[in-house]
């Protein structure tokens, strides 16, 4: 079922609609308004889909989900510092989690790769803000960490000893520590770099043990010529060889 930029009479009629489905195995919400009040929809409590597996939610404040076989969960928020409730702590057999434009706090994070979700494999951050300009992602079991476009962040610690696959998009150049990892890891990076200041990029780089990195991309940031403050245009070169781990 897919529910996207769609008129609501008042809040709580999509619940209504999505309990008269209780086969439901992919949702995706997005974008949708209450027409009485004039706003978007607020909340949205899921419970009772047993075969729910797949949920993609956007712009929505407050979310409860109380589905236990779900397996892949999305949630992006309208706006970055606002207040928002995700609580989806029943969904234990999760693997897949996507976060986007939220605030996420250190002790946050660390207690949802704790155990309680013992066969989360996949963690995908994008444009989520940070309390301070560090993250700690300590997990046993995760397989899969994606981090894009991180405005502030200056450091990433990593206590990962079966992660696999790392992926880093952004024009900060934070450094990132591998307290532990798999001897299978591989990384890639990509991210930009002022035409002027190419030198960054090797202190940058050196932080990534060379035996993991498997491919690099960049963004050539040139100045344009009697304006270097406007948007500069860009060049691309990438797909280093891959490394053998």
């Amino acid at each position: 079922m897919s529910l996207t930029k769609v008129l609501f009479t008042q809040e709580g009629v999509i619940e209504h609609l999505i309990s008269h489905c209780p086969l439901i195995e992919d949702l995706n919400i997005g974008h949708c308004y209450v027409y009485n009040h004039g706003h978007l929809v607020k909340s949205l409590f899921l419970h009772g889909l047993q075969k729910l597996k797949k949920v993609d939610l956007r712009i929505i404040q407050q979310v409860h989900i109380d589905s236990p076989n779900l397996e892949n969960l999305s949630y992006e928020h309208l706006v970055m510092d606002a207040a928002f409730k995700l609580n989806f702590n029943h969904c234990t057999n999760l693997i897949c989690l996507r976060l986007k434009s939220i605030v996420i706090a250190e002790k946050w994070l660390l207690k949802l790769l704790s155990n309680k979700f013992p066969f989360l494999e996949s963690l995908e951050l994008c444009d989520c803000s940070l309390p301070d300009e560090r993250i700690n992602i300590i997990s046993a079991q995760l397989k899969v960490l994606k981090l894009y476009q991180y405005s502030n962040l200056k450091e990433v610690n990593i206590n990962v000893p079966n992660l696999k696959s790392l992926l880093y998009e952004g024009y900060e150049k934070p450094v990132i520590s591998f307290m532990r990892s798999s001897n299978q890891l591989q990384a890639s990076v990509i991210t930009g770099v002022d035409y002027w200041r190419l030198y960054s990029l090797r202190d940058f780089i050196r932080n990534i043990p060379k035996k993991i990195l498997a491919s690099l991309s960049l963004f050539v940031i040139r100045p344009i010529l009697g304006d270097p403050r406007k948007i500069p245009a860009m060049q691309v070169f990438s797909n280093t060889p891959p490394v053998a781990s």
